[in-house]
């Protein structure tokens, strides 16, 4: 494949034919069955050399676009580079520096799980136990069959709207503004996703298929969501940048990436999955994937971080 402009001022840029939200694609790394593209949204992606003529030349990319793909590039090397922000083992320290019982802990359950008698919005249980109710498969197919569609999106409206997983303005609000006329379609796409028989990965590209039809935000998010609620100990909630350095601390899986995909949210599960068999070896018990999302943010987040400085300094 030919990497450079006809002009001589700069490298090829590409489009994917298919894929144009990724934004232009400059080809970084070319081997003899695989070619590695970085494109403007920040993420690598590799592709076997046959699905090349996927990729479409860009004839007069905006100035300085180039530049701009190649500083990403460029961040993404160092990220590979540098050495994890801390090593698991110090993911405990930190985790058992705030909550010394681990996840049976008091300020735990009281900060993320809630306790009879006291549940706040930030607490995720009454999120289960509201997402598990309304979204029950029997309720759900009698809404469908009753052409009630409009009923599952408001009760997926209902889950969002009690959840600090999900961000008003970004998920929330436009989920709202949906045409009635569209109600059908989103609901049909999360019973795919919640209820339906084919795998995971490909119950996710149903969901994300929907989500894009309909114009809805892409997000981890809007993505992932519905699913952690509805079943925890299968389904998870992603954050990208956390889950893409816990990747780097357990060497398993890999960066979901900023667009939520069915293959980035396979990686980040394989991620989680390592991170929960590796807590339970050193003794800690959560009870379901949102506790192991908890761990990795918890932990990864600036003030983890500044968390696991100071015990450095103690």
């Amino acid at each position: 494949m030919d990497s450079t402009n006809n002009a001589a001022d700069g490298p090829q840029l590409f489009l994917h034919r298919h894929r144009p939200q990724w934004g232009a694609a400059l080809l970084v790394n070319e081997g003899n069955q695989r070619v590695t593209y970085q494109f403007q949204d920040g993420r690598q992606r590799t592709f076997r050399r046959e699905f090349s003529a996927m990729f479409e030349p860009i004839e007069d990319p905006a100035e300085g676009l180039v530049g701009n793909i190649r500083a990403r590039n460029n961040a993404t090397l160092r990220r590979e580079k540098s050495p994890p922000v801390m090593t698991f083992a110090e993911q405990i320290l930190v985790f058992r520096s705030m909550f010394p019982a681990d996840f049976a802990d008091a300020h735990y359950l009281e900060t993320w799980r809630g306790q009879e008698g006291r549940n706040l919005k930030q607490h995720l249980d009454p999120d289960l136990g509201r997402a598990q109710s309304l979204l029950a498969k029997e309720r759900m197919n009698q809404l469908l069959d009753s052409g009630e569609s409009s009923k599952i999106v408001a009760d997926l409206i209902t889950v969002f709207a009690g959840s600090t997983l999900i961000r008003p303005s970004r998920e929330l609000h436009p989920l709202r503004e949906i045409e009635e006329s569209d109600h059908p379609a989103l609901a049909n796409g999360l019973f795919a996703l919640l209820h339906g028989e084919d795998t995971m990965e490909e119950r996710l590209q149903k969901w994300i298929m929907a989500l894009e039809q309909l114009g809805l935000p892409l997000t981890w998010a809007m993505v992932t969501v519905p699913s952690a609620l509805f079943m925890p100990n299968v389904g998870l909630h992603i954050r990208e940048r956390p889950f893409a350095e816990q990747s780097r601390i357990v060497g398993k899986g890999g960066p979901p990436g900023r667009l939520p995909s069915p293959s980035g949210y396979m990686r980040a599960h394989v991620t989680a999955a390592d991170t929960r068999k590796r807590l339970e070896e050193a003794g800690l018990k959560p009870r379901d994937m949102l506790d192991v999302y908890v761990f990795i943010w918890e932990t990864l987040r600036p003030r983890g971080r500044a968390t696991l400085a100071q015990l450095g300094k103690a």
